[in-house]
């Protein structure tokens, strides 16, 4: 994760209007590239597959792949976060429609994937921003040592090997996934 220098802070709204604004975050006004290499973008589109599987055989929840934003809270106009895959049901959809644009909430479910550029501190504080927000569940895939480790609000953390099966818990409800299915 690199933080760009930038002469000022920024807001959302200026984000969403600057021509590579896809490419980032923002952490308290401060724009943060979101960087991915190969491998962990390979697991977060395994592990964005299996949710996405699930969402659609269950009709409940949406699925999404990173890039989509979420403002996690309205009232902080200057923090933006991108989870890798996230989550909506859909019974939170405002209208039952997809925005065009972000999120005005925090996702019942985000996955955050480590990529060799991440410092623990900033995940640390992703993970508990997305928790503040309401998100139920925050999972971090961890490609080098193949393993996902779920943070829930309660500030209970579980750690899941290559054999084991991790389930969305309530998020979804019926979700089974062998964790070593998503790593390579």
């Amino acid at each position: 994760m690199v933080v760009a220098a930038s002469p000022k802070l920024m807001t959302v709204d200026e984000l969403a209007v600057m021509p590579d604004g896809d490419r980032y975050e923002l952490n308290h006004g401060h724009l943060v590239e979101r960087e991915m290499n190969a491998k962990s973008g390979y697991v977060a589109g395994k592990i964005f597959r299996k949710l996405d599987e699930h969402c659609e055989r269950t009709r409940t929840a949406i699925a999404f792949t990173d890039g989509v934003g979420y403002t996690l809270r309205p009232e902080e106009v200057d923090l933006l976060r991108k989870p890798d895959a996230s989550v909506v049901m859909i019974s939170r959809l405002p209208g039952g429609v997809i925005p065009n644009s972000r999120f005005d909430f925090s996702p019942d479910l985000a996955v955050e994937v480590l990529s060799p550029s991440d410092v623990t501190f900033d995940v640390d504080a992703k993970i508990q921003d997305y928790l503040d927000a309401g998100t139920k569940l925050v999972w971090l895939a961890k490609p080098q040592s193949r393993r996902i480790i779920v943070h829930r609000p309660d500030g209970t953390e579980q750690s899941f090997g290559p054999n084991d099966e991790i389930t969305a818990e309530e998020v979804l409800p019926g979700f089974r996934m062998t964790v070593r299915d998503v790593f390579p």
